[in-house]
């Protein structure tokens, strides 16, 4: 497999020469040259499904990304000449030989920038740097240093495109419980659900609960404080398939594990997030249900009574207003299969207060009292 990398390692370090985007009727000679290249990149294809992405940054995805299009424009080119696709297609059929089985047809040669990032998606050895650039394109936003995105990710990828023409249909839960007007844009449902296709790769690879930790982790370094962080997260959640809170964790359990060991980021996620996605996810996770009724009982405690003003108003900036802790707990209340422990919860809370019914004396009686309005 020497000769392998080295193609792989001269290809990579290229740096792109045919900046004209055509590719005009060739000499024998001119062929030749064209067979190698499509030859190196065929060999690059069947690397993106190796570990040896492990090595990349995202100067050589770049590059392979350019190379696959440059294929792309063979295909457009010579598909409909006879001789020159006999080549092409025997030239395949022999790559492919060496390489173990057919890694590309003449056909696929017309998506094979997609093919390339699909494969790099699935890749569990990929970097976070690779996953990065890639997601940047997918979103047509460009990193820092990036390559002005020209060639959107996403309309290679067949799931993707229906997933994003068809957002209204493709992102239930998140559309139907939110409505017209939900701050859930495609975009972000996008995102979402690249990380958690992410996220899924890493499952099937060993120590997957510290490799996916991980890669939550590198996400939150280049989000920061940002908003769109909880957002991702929770379309990474509620774009997985439901399933149990026993047995191998699935792609909800580690994103609800990874908030349980953030407390911060447990906080300003259970903020950031519309009502109605927290109950979705606290109706598909046993664990996130518990983390979340903490939260808002801390909320709870953190509210204090102006007598003046007769309205209760939080004592610190991480605190919720009081209309919001209603709004949250009347979202509960309204899951038939929460409600039942969430009414539990609240009558509790105000007995453990001592079970006042006047009005200033327990934030959970004052909650109780305007839930039941």
């Amino acid at each position: 497999m020497t000769w392998f990398v080295i193609t792989l390692e001269v290809l990579l370090s290229c740096v792109w020469w045919r900046t004209d985007g055509t590719v005009s009727r060739v000499s024998c000679t001119h062929m030749e040259t064209v067979l190698r290249d499509l030859e190196a990149v065929v060999q690059l294809l069947a690397a993106a499904r190796t570990h040896f992405v492990s090595c990349w940054d995202a100067t050589a995805v770049r590059r392979a990304l350019q190379w696959a299009r440059y294929c792309e424009r063979l295909h457009a080119r010579f598909h409909s000449d006879l001789e020159v696709r006999h080549a092409l297609e025997q030239l395949l059929q022999e790559v492919g030989r060496c390489l173990g089985g057919q890694v590309l047809t003449l056909p696929e040669l017309a998506q094979c920038e997609g093919l390339l990032i699909q494969s790099l998606l699935r890749n569990p050895a990929v970097p976070h740097e690779v996953t990065k650039e890639l997601l940047g394109m997918g979103t047509g936003t460009c990193c820092a240093g990036q390559m002005a995105c020209q060639h959107s990710a996403l309309p290679y990828l067949e799931e993707l495109i229906q997933y994003k023409a068809a957002a209204q249909l493709l992102s239930h839960p998140l559309q139907s419980i939110l409505g017209p007007a939900a701050p859930m844009d495609p975009e972000t449902q996008i995102q979402g659900k690249m990380v958690r296709q992410r996220l899924d790769s890493l499952l099937q690879e060993s120590d997957p609960e510290w490799r996916s930790q991980d890669f939550l982790d590198s996400i939150l370094r280049d989000c920061g404080e940002d908003r769109c962080f909880s957002l991702m997260l929770a379309a990474a959640a509620l774009s997985a398939p439901p399933g149990s809170d026993g047995g191998r964790k699935d792609v909800v359990g580690i994103i609800v594990d990874w908030l349980l060991g953030n407390r911060s980021q447990l906080l300003r996620f259970c903020r950031d997030i519309p009502s109605a996605l927290l109950v979705d996810l606290a109706e598909r996770s046993s664990s996130f249900r518990e983390a979340y009724c903490s939260v808002l009982e801390d909320w709870g405690h953190s509210l204090r009574y102006n007598v003046l003003e007769a309205l209760w108003v939080p004592d610190s900036d991480c605190a919720v207003s009081f209309d919001t802790l209603v709004d949250r707990w009347q979202s509960l209340l309204r899951s038939p299969s929460l409600r039942e422990g969430s009414e539990r919860l609240l009558l509790e809370m105000k007995l453990a207060d001592g079970d006042f019914d006047v009005t200033g004396l327990s934030v959970w009686s004052d909650v109780l009292a305007w839930l039941r309005k």
